[in-house]
C-alpha cells in the first residue's frame, strides 16, 4: 500500500534478518579422573533485502553460515619442502571435482529450461536441457565446495551433500578431554601433587558472507537448481542461487597433548604440543590458501622455600629471642599478618614453533610456499621475594628465527638478559 514510502528521496531497502543458532553441550565422565566435554555449533544467518520503492526489483538474499565438523582425515598431512609441499588431500580434492560435476549434471538431465527471465530472450524456454549450450562449471562454488569438504573432512564425494550449507545431519561435535591420573592411580600421590593430561579439538566450517545472483532463474518453484546468464555468450549456465566467493575450514588442537605435573619436591613439569590449521577456499581466484602452526613447549620449574635461610639473608634467617610460646591463632591476632616465606622460584621454558603459508593453485595443480618461519625460544627466570614489598628477578631470553622462504626474510637471533627489582608500595 506504499505505507513505507515517506518521500521520493527514500532509497533505503527494507532488510529482514533471520538467525538460527543451535548449541549442544555435554559432559561425560566414564570413570574417576577422566572428563570429556563435547560441544557442537550450528549457525545459519539469513538476510533479505527488498527494494520496495521500485517496481519489479528482485529480492537480494545473503548471510553467513557456520557448523562444527571433524577434519581429522587431513589433519596430519605430511606436506613440507622435502616432498615439494605435495598433499594427498589436495590431490583428492582435484579428483573430486569431476565426480561432483557429474552428480550435479545428472540433476539437470531430462529437465527443461524455464521460460522466464533472461532465458526468454534466448528462445530456449521449455526446451530440453543441453549441456553443450551451457554446462556445469567445474570451478564454480557448486562444485568446489562439496569437493573441498569431501576431501578435507574424509567424506565420500559420491554421497556428500551437494550444497554449501550442510544440514543438521552433518553436525559433528568437538571435544575437550581432561585426565587426572592421581584419581585413577592414588599411589602416584607419593611422588606427585598433581598429574594432569589435556587434549582439545575444535574444527569449524564457515562461510563468512554470501549473496544471491540477481539474474538467477529457478528451474522450478521452490528449487535450489536454476540458471545464471553467461557473461560472454548470454547462455543459461546451471547454478545454485548464491554467489559465494570463499569458504574456510578451521582446525585447532590446542593442545594436541599437554602433560602438567607438580612433584612433592616442589618441582613442576610441563610438556605441550599445539597444532592449528586454516584452509581458505578462494573460489574467485581458484586456489586454496593453507596456513598452519606447529608448536612444542617444554617447561621446568622449581621452588626453593625459605631461600633466605640457605643464603643467610632476610628476617627469617635471624634466630629469634626466646618468648613465651603462643599458638598460631594468637600470633595472627597479635601481628595481624601471617608468616612470610622468602621463596626462590626458578623457571625454564623451551619452545619450538613452525608456521607455514601455502597457496595451492587449482587450475595449475601447483603449490607455492609464500611464507614460513621457525622460531626457537629459550626463557629462563629466577624470582626471589626479598620481602613482601621487594622482589628481585634475574632473567635470560633468547629467540632464534629461521625463515622457511628465504626471499621473505632472513635469520635473526635476539637475546635479552639482566636483573630487575620490583617494589610494591601497596604492601
Amino acid at each position: 500500500n506504499n505505507w513505507l514510502i515517506k518521500n521520493n528521496d527514500n532509497i533505503t531497502p527494507a532488510i529482514y534478518n533471520k538467525t538460527q543458532n543451535i548449541r549442544i553441550d555435554a559432559t561425560i565422565e566414564p570413570f574417576d579422573g577422566l572428563k570429556i566435554e563435547l560441544n557442537a555449533l550450528y549457525e545459519n544467518n539469513r538476510r533479505t533485502e527488498i527494494q520496495y520503492m521500485f517496481d519489479g526489483m528482485p529480492k537480494i538474499y545473503g548471510g553467513s553460515f557456520a557448523i562444527s565438523t571433524v577434519a581429522l582425515a587431513s589433519g596430519f598431512d605430511n606436506s613440507g619442502i622435502r616432498n615439494n609441499y605435495a598433499s594427498a588431500t589436495f590431490d583428492n580434492f582435484l579428483a573430486n571435482r569431476e565426480i561432483i560435476t557429474n552428480r550435479i549434471r545428472r540433476q539437470y538431465q531430462n529437465t527443461t529450461y524455464p521460460n522466464k527471465g533472461f532465458i526468454t530472450d534466448t528462445s530456449l524456454g521449455n526446451s530440453q536441457f543441453d549441456s553443450s549450450i551451457g554446462d556445469v562449471n567445474p570451478n564454480s562454488a557448486d562444485v568446489l565446495i562439496p569437493a573441498f569438504l569431501a576431501a578435507y573432512t574424509g567424506r565420500k564425494p559420491n554421497s556428500i551433500e551437494l550444497t554449501p550449507f550442510p544440514g543438521l545431519r552433518s553436525l559433528l561435535p568437538n571435544w575437550d578431554i581432561n585426565y587426572n591420573a592421581l584419581q585413577t592411580f592414588p599411589a602416584l600421590q607419593n611422588t606427585f601433587k598433581t598429574f594432569v593430561f589435556t587434549h582439545k579439538y575444535v574444527s569449524q566450517y564457515r562461510i563468512g558472507s554470501f549473496s544471491s545472483f540477481i539474474n538467477w532463474i529457478p528451474l522450478t518453484d521452490n528449487s535450489d537448481l536454476g540458471y545464471i546468464r553467461d557473461v560472454l555468450t548470454g547462455s543459461p549456465i546451471p547454478s545454485s542461487p548464491f554467489d559465494i566467493s570463499a569458504v574456510s575450514l578451521l582446525e585447532s588442537f590446542n593442545p594436541l597433548i599437554e602433560a602438567r605435573s607438580a612433584l612433592q619436591n616442589n618441582m613442576t613439569l610441563l610438556f605441550r604440543i599445539n597444532r592449528t590449521r586454516a584452509l581458505n577456499l578462494n573460489i574467485s581466484s581458484y586456489q586454496i590458501i593453507e596456513t598452519s602452526d606447529n608448536d612444542i613447549v617444554f617447561g621446568l620449574g622449581y621452588r626453593l622455600p625459605d631461600f633466605n635461610r640457605i643464603i643467610g639473608f632476610g628476617s627469617n634467617s635471624v634466630k629469634p629471642q626466646r618468648r613465651p610460646r603462643k599458638n598460631n591463632s594468637e600470633n595472627a591476632a597479635n601481628t595481624g599478618t601471617s608468616a612470610f616465606n622468602n621463596d626462590l622460584n626458578i623457571r625454564l621454558d623451551i619452545s619450538h614453533k613452525t608456521t607455514q603459508a601455502l597457496i595451492r593453485k587449482i587450475e595449475d595443480r601447483f603449490t607455492q610456499a609464500t611464507a614460513g618461519l621457525k622460531t626457537t625460544s629459550i626463557r629462563f627466570s629466577a624470582d626471589y621475594a626479598v620481602s613482601r614489598a621487594i622482589t628481585l628477578r634475574a632473567f635470560f631470553d633468547k629467540v632464534i628465527n629461521t625463515p622457511l622462504v628465504s626471499s621473505t626474510a632472513y635469520p635473526t637471533a635476539n637475546t635479552n638478559a639482566g636483573m630487575s627489582l620490583r617494589l610494591n608500595l601497596n604492601q
